[in-house]
């Protein structure tokens, strides 16, 4: 397999590069060179932009390359990098969110919205992907005294418990279970257990404000920055909590992620968001040509990828609430895996760029009909599809 290495030919420097500190090989940049010579990225950009139109696609979607995405001609979205945090965080990836340094980290953040924010072709902007305090429910502010850790966070925590018992120590001791001697001595506490339902409840209630700030404060940097672009909000996993609601409140759509065979319960999420929903990716893949992995979602052949696509696509718009939803990804992933290993039949051209093509096909079909589907003038492709386990890592 890998006889042959770009490394001691100049005509293929392009495609190596650095990975920390250790020398990597981008296979689909060496057969692009193969294919389309020196001028490979000018010529190659040409190339797709043809073909994403001919396929009518619409919109680049997040984790494209930025520099074809901008001279594409073609709307596209951006990933911001760098989502503010801080050096203490209080639960996961959870920042102090009630810092100075989360607010100056968040200053910070929305300066890279400079270069876009008069792009025309720009949608909107994600603030953020999955992020890992989102994964499953968890009482943020309950998770934050699992250690003694000080926080600005939590001690607002505690002056929004001063206040809730009007400033009287005895009254949460009660409620509470405890017998601290004032409120500064929650401080130190631990927590393994709940020490009441009642300490259940307004962990949970405080939860709610500490999201609320968590959102709110990079929400205000980005908009100073940029008034013309959608907020995207933060493309969840899936719907973990109640929190997760809270969050969008800022967002102008409410983004996430939906992999599956159909997407996931869209209806409820705008009812319950207030927002249009987008489908940050989703994809479907087989191991009967090129690759050893399905990716999350897998099905038996090329052609049940076509009609994977085109059932996914088409119910999704036949929703009022959906305004988009994003393929993942345009490109087969790499043979000897990407950067974690993940090598899954999941592109739309595979790493010699040669289009799959009955999906193609499928795609095309689909995304020539969807404003006839979105506007009830035509039912959506329905084809009932063997269940096939996936394999994916």
């Amino acid at each position: 397999m890998f006889e042959w290495l770009p490394d001691s030919d100049p005509a293929f420097r392009e495609a190596v590069s650095e990975r920390h500190d250790l020398p990597a090989v981008d296979f689909y940049v060496a057969n692009l060179i193969r294919i389309f010579g020196k001028d490979w990225k000018a010529r190659w950009s040409a190339f797709t932009v043809d073909l994403l139109k001919s396929l009518r696609f619409n919109t680049v979607g997040n984790w494209s390359d930025l520099s074809f995405a901008q001279h594409s001609g073609i709307p596209y979205v951006l990933p911001l990098r760098d989502f503010p945090s801080t050096a203490t965080v209080v639960y996961r990836d959870f920042p102090d969110v009630f810092s100075d340094e989360y607010r100056r980290n968040a200053e910070i953040f929305a300066q890279q919205l400079n270069d876009y924010k008069d792009d025309p072709y720009l949608i909107g902007y994600f603030l953020r992907n999955e992020p890992q305090w989102a994964f499953g429910y968890h009482n943020l502010a309950y998770e934050m005294f699992a250690t003694p850790g000080a926080s600005e966070t939590k001690n607002t925590f505690i002056d929004w418990l001063k206040t809730r018992y009007g400033g009287n120590i005895h009254a949460l001791n009660e409620t509470w279970g405890l017998n601290l001697k004032d409120f500064e001595a929650l401080k130190a506490e631990t927590f393994k257990n709940y020490p009441s339902e009642t300490a259940k409840t307004d962990f949970n209630d405080f939860s709610s404000v500490m999201v609320k700030k968590y959102v709110d404060v990079p929400c205000d940097e980005v908009a100073k920055v940029d008034k013309h672009h959608l907020n995207l909000g933060m493309r969840y996993a899936w719907i973990s909590s109640d929190l997760l609601y809270k969050a969008g409140e800022r967002f102008d759509v409410f983004s996430i992620n939906g992999y599956g065979m159909f997407p996931p319960p869209t209806a409820e999420i705008a009812k319950k968001s207030g927002k249009p929903v987008m489908i940050g990716e989703f994809h479907h893949g087989a191991v009967d040509r090129a690759l050893p992995a399905t990716g999350i979602i897998g099905v038996l052949s090329q052609e049940d990828r076509a009609a994977a696509y085109r059932n996914y696509m088409e119910e999704g718009f036949s929703r009022p609430e959906l305004v988009g939803m994003h393929y993942f990804q345009w490109v087969d992933q790499p043979y000897t895996g990407r950067f974690d290993g993940e090598n899954y039949n999941i592109g739309v051209v595979n790493t010699a760029d040669i289009p799959y093509e009955e999906l193609m096909k499928g795609m095309k079909q689909t995304n020539g009909r969807i404003y006839e589907v979105a506007t009830g003038k035509a039912q959506p492709y329905r084809k009932d599809i063997p269940p096939t386990p996936a394999i994916h890592y």
